[in-house]
């Protein structure tokens, strides 16, 4: 990040895309090890604004918080956060 600020999600931002991820027939992520992965691949792509302002950085930090690990599957971490 250039700015070096980093935005770290609120438990709720991160229930509620789990949840989203875990209905869509459009997402196929299966652990949260591809999401860190799609957010550290986000913050290497140009800024858009189009996506929400905490990147790789502040999600990995959330994690490591909520004790989430790569390995955990999406409703494994969902449970773990509620």
């Amino acid at each position: 990040m250039k700015d070096n600020k980093i935005v770290i999600p609120t438990r709720g931002e991160i229930i509620s895309m789990l949840e989203f991820a875990i209905k869509s027939d459009l997402i196929n992520y299966q652990n949260i090890g591809e999401i860190l992965g799609m957010k550290l691949i986000d913050d290497l792509l140009p800024k858009m604004k189009v996506g929400p302002q905490w990147g790789y950085e502040g999600f990995r930090i959330f994690c490591k918080e909520n004790n989430l690990f790569s390995t955990d599957t999406l409703a494994e971490a969902l449970k773990k956060l509620k």
